[in-house]
């Protein structure tokens, strides 16, 4: 049922890492593109819905804040300096835990 690299010590901090880095780089190409986009629309505008009771949804820009540390606006900005975007997408998906 599992293959050998299932049982290889890091498959998940890998996998992990891959999430991480396709979120923060869709996060970037989302929020450069132009203003009339689908995308940056359903980005930016509200999803009027009602939740059942219970544990919040977390939200994919909420893990963009928490991956990066930084507000959604100051990520925002960030996001315009493609060098120092990329910097940030690898740091916070390929962190060393020195446990």
């Amino acid at each position: 049922m599992y293959g050998k690299e299932d049982k290889q010590p890091g498959v998940n901090r890998r996998l992990l890492a891959n999430v991480k880095s396709t979120t923060l780089r869709y996060f970037g190409h989302i929020t450069r593109g132009e203003d009339k986009s689908l995308d940056k629309a359903l980005f930016k505008g509200p999803c009027p819905k009602k939740r059942k009771k219970g544990k919040p949804k977390t939200a994919w820009t909420d893990n963009v804040t928490s991956w990066t540390g930084l507000n959604l606006e100051d990520a925002i900005w960030k996001v315009d300096n493609r060098s120092e975007w990329r910097t940030m997408i690898h740091s916070a998906a390929y962190l060393r835990n020195e446990n």
